[in-house]
């Protein structure tokens, strides 16, 4: 089990004005499809991963567009949950 992984959504990384975040090179799973994602964790044995925007926290100046932002982070992970239960990447 991964505990700590992060993702940074283009979406979600433009909404808030962190685009730095999707450098390449960044960080290992930084654009990272979600295909290739569950590649790394079945390289890897990791059955299950938890995660985070970390970083791209939705701070912004107006309450409105920070709600606006974690609630598109939200969505995403949502949709991701849905499309995907059990393991993302595999379909079941």
């Amino acid at each position: 089990m991964d505990v700590h992984a992060h993702d940074y959504s283009v979406e979600c990384s433009e909404r808030i004005g962190r685009t730095e975040l999707l450098i390449e090179g960044a960080g290992p799973l930084c654009g990272q499809p979600v295909g290739e994602r569950v590649a790394l964790m079945d390289r890897f044995g990791i059955d299950v991963q938890v995660s985070s925007v970390a970083r791209a926290q939705p701070y912004l100046p107006g309450a409105s567009d920070s709600a606006d932002a974690a609630r598109l982070g939200n969505e995403l992970f949502v949709q991701l949950c849905r499309e995907r239960p059990g393991k993302p990447g595999k379909q079941t």
